[in-house]
């Protein structure tokens, strides 16, 4: 997992302690793939498995350059992470697609408008 969210309080513990986090009180999980090759529905399925251990997460990602047919049909099943596409600088309209996501995953998570 490339990017993690914890609640406050055990985030600071992790920081404050340099302890190798657990699942308790993840919130959020991103995972990011960047390869010049092509992307296998293994990669989604490994995260799936991931995910599935680690209990009620919030917000669940998969993000990469890449594209692949496969892949897109196996994450856009129920319950499965958000998928992410051609996510690269050179496409800012996907890039604006994904902050949008997470923002609106985090205020939904905060309870906020």
């Amino acid at each position: 997992m490339d990017v993690s969210i914890f609640d406050h309080d055990r985030a600071k513990q992790i920081r404050r302690e340099s302890i190798l986090p657990s699942a308790r009180n993840l919130r959020a999980a991103v995972e990011c793939k960047f390869y010049d090759s092509n992307l296998g529905v293994t990669l989604g399925r490994t995260f799936v498995g991931l995910i599935s251990d680690l209990g009620g997460l919030k917000i669940k990602s998969f993000a990469t350059n890449g594209r692949s047919a496969g892949l897109a049909d196996y994450l856009s099943k129920s319950e499965r992470p958000n998928p992410f596409f051609a996510l690269t600088p050179l496409r800012p309209d996907v890039a604006d697609r994904f902050v949008r996501s997470v923002e609106q995953d985090l205020r939904k998570w905060c309870r906020v408008c």
